[in-house]
């Protein structure tokens, strides 16, 4: 419990007369607890700060990216992704609430779908086993489209591990922040023509 404390403490780093703060996905992600400090320091961001995240894990718990994606999407501060080791797994998902990325030479992407272990009676396993699937393709289509075509989608849906070299998450990484500033625009458009209708 100790050593779990120790490496707690140094998750985040704040330099507080430049304001910027730097954050690290260096491990296997854990359980959402582990990341309060994380957490903490996206919420009380603002835009004049920046947040870097050193990104180099395995990955984890899903469910744990998607608490870190969600603390980034509200967060208003720069938020800089600097994948230069393993960006696998649930990594993936963080890399991409990113802003903007520095890739390294040693980048290695590998995206899949998601596991899970089930026990207890056959009907719940079986509505069990319905919803994770539900919320495991949801999960896929809202957090790669942009960086990966539908097909794509579909296929690592399907269990085919999607595997990249450096140049090709650069340029997919390019794609997708085209992608995602077309989606703020149309929605601002969308945002603006209700408001005329009103």
């Amino acid at each position: 419990m100790q050593e779990t404390q120790v490496l707690e403490t140094l998750k985040v780093n704040s330099y507080v007369a430049s304001m910027e703060h730097d954050v690290f996905i260096d491990e296997t992600i854990e359980e959402e607890a582990y990341y309060r400090s994380v957490i903490s320091t996206l919420n009380r961001a603002t835009e004049k700060d920046t947040v870097r995240f050193t990104i180099s894990s395995n990955g984890g718990f899903g469910s744990t990216a998607m608490v870190l994606a969600h603390a980034m999407d509200t967060c208003p501060a720069r938020k800089i992704g600097i994948l230069s080791g393993n960006v696998k797994s649930a990594a993936t998902i963080i890399a991409l609430h990113c802003d903007d990325w520095q890739i390294g030479a040693g980048c290695d992407w590998m995206a899949h779908t998601a596991s899970f272990a089930l026990g207890g009676s056959a009907n719940s396993v079986q509505k069990y086993h319905d919803h994770e699937q539900k919320m495991i393709k949801r999960l896929l289509e809202r957090e790669y489209t942009g960086f990966y075509t539908k097909e794509e989608i579909e296929d690592i849906a399907k269990g085919n591990d999607s595997l990249l070299m450096p140049e090709e998450v650069q340029e997919r990484l390019q794609n997708f922040a085209e992608h995602r500033q077309q989606q703020q625009e149309s929605s601002l458009e969308d945002l603006f023509s209700s408001q005329n209708e009103e």
